[in-house]
């Protein structure tokens, strides 16, 4: 994976495998544990929470 993918992986909303279709350049051996630590995620919980 290149340096500058690792942000979206670690912060980004989709995950190791919303990763994988968007750069194809982005692929691991054991696809299922990426996939178990980089799950998709589709809200910021504390966004909710925060006062506006």
């Amino acid at each position: 994976m290149a340096p500058d993918h690792l942000a979206p992986l670690l912060f980004g909303p989709h995950g190791f495998e919303g990763l994988t279709r968007i750069r194809p350049d982005v692929y691991a051996a054991d696809e299922d544990l990426f996939r178990t630590l980089f799950p998709r995620l589709t809200a910021d919980v504390l966004s909710y929470y925060l006062p506006y």
